[in-house]
């Protein structure tokens, strides 16, 4: 795809030619791209012809897959349950959503108009990207809280940028001229040390490694990076517990007080192990 061949979106099952035509992020140029990691809050700007706010006549619509939702209407939030108490519409018209996740990424339009009223200005258009790390499925670990690593283990994390459906991440990734980047906490490209086994695919960068003991609270960030210029990170600092860090078995010891044999045998002890010691008592006194 590029900036002459639009995309095709279906909305309410009605094809939405969405063309990105110009510069991003340039007022009255067309599309904004606003990147973001998990958890952050977000402003998506309304960027128009009309420079001049006025809240109760701003409409915010999101589009993702073939869905299309209204979040403000005329100023007031509609009763959204995955949304609503995570949104909010700013003294500048834009839409500011609270802890964002992937769920969130896509494509947001607002517009302005009086209630029966022509529009006025064209839409403004915004792009959400969001980037997310977490432990892919191969790891040991199934969370992004790492409660069952350690070193000797195997690590694999996985980090994604998610955007609009509508447009291939090969293609999106050429047309903003985007790339994801694994770095140490000094900012270290980790492509350039051989412990670390990065490969990428499509809208995917993963990152494997061994852990040693000096990974303790090591954090590695994974950087969404637009014509080289960093836009967002999402990052994962390991935590080692101790299911990770395995302590050698100790066997317990029996007694072996010959002269007092119905002396307690020490906490833990088994029965074979008593046996054992009872054993040892009749050898010794042959």
């Amino acid at each position: 795809m590029t900036a002459d061949n639009p995309a095709l979106l279906t909305a309410a099952g009605v094809p939405v030619e969405i063309k990105r035509c110009c510069v991003s992020g340039v007022f009255g140029a067309g599309e904004t791209d606003v990147f973001s990691s998990s958890g952050e809050t977000v402003h998506l700007p309304c960027r128009n012809t009309d420079q001049h706010c006025n809240t109760s006549g701003t409409t915010w619509t999101y589009s993702r897959d073939t869905e299309t939702v209204e979040l403000i209407r005329f100023g007031r939030k509609k009763e959204n349950p995955e949304k609503h108490e995570r949104l909010n519409l700013g003294s500048d018209c834009s839409l500011i959503i609270s802890r964002v996740t992937t769920e969130d990424a896509g494509y947001y339009i607002c517009r302005r108009q009086w209630r029966g009223e022509q529009q006025q200005g064209r839409d403004a258009r915004v792009f959400l990207h969001v980037v997310a790390v977490s432990p892919s499925s191969s790891s040991s670990s199934s969370s992004s809280s790492s409660s069952d690593i350690g070193p000797g283990l195997s690590l694999t994390l996985s980090c994604r940028l998610y955007s609009d459906s509508g447009f291939s991440c090969d293609g999106l990734f050429r047309l903003l001229d985007l790339h994801l980047s694994w770095v140490n906490e000094a900012g270290v490209d980790l492509n350039t040390d051989s412990r670390y086994q990065i490969s990428s695919t499509g809208c995917i960068i993963s990152l494997s490694t061994t852990l040693i003991s000096e990974d303790e609270d090591k954090q590695w960030r994974c950087g969404v990076y637009q014509r080289n210029q960093l836009k967002t990170s999402d990052t994962f600092t390991v935590h080692y517990s101790a299911k990770g860090i395995r302590a050698p078995a100790v066997s317990p010891v029996p007694n072996t007080n010959c002269e007092d044999p119905q002396s307690p045998n020490p906490a833990g002890s088994s029965t074979a192990a008593k046996a054992e010691a009872e054993t040892f008592c009749v050898i010794k006194q042959q």
